[in-house]
């Protein structure tokens, strides 16, 4: 029931679940739907983002990890001494196993999901073994 419902509406609602009978009120059903869609779409991301981190290699992952950290190209240059022209093909290498042009379309989605968390909790899983 929605707290803007007319009293008869209510009354009938009150009646259905008296007799055990459910009825949704189309706002409602809406709602659910919506919510349900939304949960689906995010589910199907989740997946197929995982399928493809499971493809991408230790270098690659470490590298992914450093672009969501917001790291520039130079400090994971820096960080990982390796040269620039090597970070390009990891990169593209990464782009190409997600089927996107650029990093920006990649970070945000993976942020989203919650993907440098899990990360993370795996790495420090991975540590207390």
């Amino acid at each position: 029931m929605l707290k803007n419902m007319p009293a008869a509406a209510i009354l009938e609602a009150v009646k259905d679940a008296y007799y055990d009978r459910s009825s949704l009120h189309s706002n409602i059903a809406g709602k659910i739907t919506r919510e349900f869609k939304r949960i689906k779409t995010t589910e199907d991301s989740l997946l197929h983002n995982f399928h493809i981190f499971a493809q991408l290699t230790p270098t690659e992952l470490e590298v992914l990890e450093l672009l969501m950290k917001d790291y520039t190209r130079q400090e994971i240059c820096e960080l990982r001494h390796v040269e620039h022209s090597t970070l390009k093909s990891q990169i593209n290498s990464i782009l190409k196993k997600f089927n996107k042009r650029s990093v920006q379309e990649i970070v945000p989605v993976l942020r989203e999901l919650h993907i440098p968390e899990i990360i993370s909790q795996r790495k420090r899983n991975l540590k207390d073994k």
